[in-house]
């Protein structure tokens, strides 16, 4: 059975890739220093003007003074919600001992590091062909399953 809905528009264009991000260099900043007592100013080398970066202007435009303006928070806008109230956590996959319930170590990953479920299948399958006796005695877990956690 078909279903679902499907909606677009040619006239917007959306990407998740970080190399599709237009940064424009007019985002360069003039220092001015205003001396009230001795009635002069002082200007930076126009040859050195201090360039914003994309990641910081990413976090100004969400908590600096644009994005705290109240405008922000009228109309349609004051229903909206930048983070959710309630968000799944991925948690991952872990080896795990199967009489202690410990993870264990996996050679060549990160220790600690949670591990999407193919790779955990993938790890545990190489070790059965590399020492079967220690593979017995180890199963896939998510940590949340055992006990404690």
């Amino acid at each position: 059975m078909t279903a679902g809905v499907s909606m677009g528009s040619k006239e917007f264009s959306f990407s998740e890739d970080d190399n599709d991000r237009l940064e424009v260099d007019a985002i360069k900043f003039e220092t001015i220093i205003m001396n009230k007592e001795k009635k002069e100013t002082r200007r930076s080398d126009p040859e050195h003007l201090y360039q914003l970066s994309a990641e910081l202007f990413t976090k100004q435009a969400r908590f600096g003074a644009a994005g705290a303006a109240a405008i922000r928070r009228s109309g349609k806008a004051k229903y909206r919600s930048v983070v959710g109230k309630h968000r799944m956590a991925k948690e991952g996959w872990s080896i795990v001992a199967t009489d202690s319930l410990t993870v264990e170590p996996v050679p060549g990953i990160e220790e600690q590091k949670p591990l999407i479920y193919s790779e955990a299948v993938q790890v545990l399958t190489k070790l059965k062909q590399q020492n079967p006796a220690k593979a017995t005695g180890l199963k896939i877990m998510r940590l949340s399953e055992i006990a404690g956690n």
